[in-house]
């Protein structure tokens, strides 16, 4: 989550016997909407991120003790920063093509932003032959690759398809095999 965000998660105490089970649950620093009970019960972790430094980890322990044993776990909080991360899928970008001459063909790829903030991002290519649509956005979009073999050679080729953005930079290959029909 990010810095100066709240959040929470649920855990879930159990009576799996058959008398009352009467429970208690300790732990250092971090908030629950209830810390002590009896028989089974939803308890809801609460955790605010304000003033933790992004791109930190934290983790803090929870022990519930009871009258039918101890338990322990471990809550983990990992704290992003304000910045886009770019991210594509499919990962990683390698698109493969097996088109007739003289015809078009199409592929879709996904730009996500994994991060925070507003994901900025350009999408190019370095050959004539390869088409993308769009060329530039921003956040997550769909991306549409087509590649047009009119007056092509039978054979392979191959392009590279570069994005370059505000939450770092990715780079694909594109994989071209024109042929003859038969």
């Amino acid at each position: 989550m990010a810095t100066g965000e709240p959040g929470y998660e649920k855990f879930y105490i159990s009576n799996e016997g058959g008398g009352d089970l009467e429970w208690e649950v300790s732990r250092p620093w971090i908030p629950l909407n209830q810390e002590s009970g009896t028989n089974s019960s939803i308890v809801t972790v609460t955790v605010d991120t304000y003033g933790l430094s992004p791109g930190e980890g934290y983790e803090g322990n929870i022990t519930i003790e009871s009258n039918g044993g101890t338990e322990e776990g471990i809550v983990y909080l990992n704290v992003l920063g304000e910045e886009p991360i770019l991210a594509v899928d499919p990962d990683p970008l390698d698109l493969d093509y097996y088109v007739l001459t003289n015809l078009s063909y199409s592929r879709e790829f996904e730009i996500l932003n994994e991060g925070q903030g507003t994901l900025e991002w350009g999408v190019s290519s370095d050959e004539s032959w390869i088409t993308i649509s769009p060329e530039e956005g921003t956040n997550e979009e769909t991306v549409t690759v087509t590649v047009d073999t009119e007056g092509m050679e039978t054979g392979v080729h191959r392009g590279t398809i570069k994005i370059v953005s505000n939450g770092g930079n990715k780079e694909g290959e594109v994989n071209l095999t024109v042929y003859e029909p038969q």
